[in-house]
């Protein structure tokens, strides 16, 4: 089973000492339920930094692929969630938008942080990425905080970063050195930069050859270019390639799922900029709620050529 790095056991420990102000009742303070470290049945056999080598899914790529650093996962799980609390003038938000500060400022106990989802008002889901790729994250984020930390780390620096903030917050003795400075809430624009997987996921006639090579992005609601705003947003999408061996371009497939239907669009990808993906008419209506993108089959240097999308809400 995986286990629970000693680190973030202590930090866990430190957070629930002086944050459960009421043992055995959930109002208001923190209890242990709501302060998680290894995943429960719903993680097992899923991509997440909840789970060690034994639990995670098949050939999982964001939380065992997308840094070098987390590519030889071991039995430990390598995230630390955080529920709703509220002692004096600390509070999850507050704690949220301080640990974003922090990270955005190179604090040395943010140094081995992948990543903080978070909400700042309960509605608006946020994510804090060191490697800049990914910038939301579910719904389930607007009750509580996720930061995972690089594989290799095993939680270090959590316990540091935990007792810099109940100092912070004069909760603990001692001299504050992080910043004051939080976030500024961007409700007008969000964007995500998501690698496409290597191999054919598609042949020419747009049948699924491999499923591990296509990737599906979740959205917030919104239209989709070039259709009407749906709730004053609009989804965008562009691709970007480079270093073509054969000066063959990367032919991907594009298909938009609106909640009842596929609208499917097909691309050709050259290197150099970027390349604005219009995907046309709506399938059944003219909101976004999921893309699903993949290669399809042409010249063989073009499988394992690095290819990414862009997807801009705004």
């Amino acid at each position: 089973m995986s286990a629970a790095p000693q680190e973030l056991l202590e930090a866990r420990a430190l957070l629930l000492k002086h944050l459960d102000m009421h043992p055995g009742t959930p109002p208001a303070d923190l209890d242990p339920a709501e302060v998680g470290i290894v995943g429960g049945p719903a993680h097992v056999g899923t991509d997440t930094y909840h789970c060690g080598v034994d639990t995670l899914a098949r050939g999982s790529w964001y939380s065992a692929g997308e840094s070098p650093r987390d590519r030889k996962p071991d039995v430990y799980a390598a995230a630390l969630d955080v529920g709703d609390f509220s002692r004096g003038k600390a509070n999850l938000r507050h704690f949220s938008a301080w640990l974003v500060a922090q990270c955005a400022a190179g604090a040395s106990f943010t140094r081995d942080i992948r990543e903080v989802i978070y909400s700042l008002d309960g509605r608006t889901v946020r994510r804090w990425d060191r490697l800049g790729l990914r910038s939301n994250g579910g719904l389930d984020h607007t009750w509580h905080t996720h930061i995972s930390f690089f594989r290799d780390a095993r939680g270090r620096g959590a316990v540091a970063m935990v007792r810099a903030y109940l100092i912070h917050v004069s909760i603990l003795p001692g001299t504050d050195t992080t910043t004051s400075t939080t976030p500024q809430e961007d409700d007008d624009m969000s964007q995500q930069t998501i690698p496409v997987p290597a191999g054919f996921a598609y042949n020419e006639r747009g049948d699924l050859l491999a499923p591990e090579s296509a990737v599906v992005i979740g959205t917030e609601p919104a239209g989709y270019a070039p259709n009407p705003l749906v709730a004053g947003r609009r989804i965008y999408l562009s691709a970007m390639t480079d270093h073509t061996k054969t000066g063959a371009p990367v032919k991907l497939r594009v298909a938009v799922h609106d909640g009842a239907g596929y609208v499917v669009t097909t691309h050709e990808i050259k290197a150099g900029g970027r390349t604005a993906l219009v995907i046309g008419g709506a399938a059944k209506g003219p909101t976004g709620y999921s893309i699903t993108i993949g290669r399809i089959t042409g010249d063989p240097s073009t499988a394992t050529l690095p290819l990414s999308i862009l997807v801009t809400v705004a």
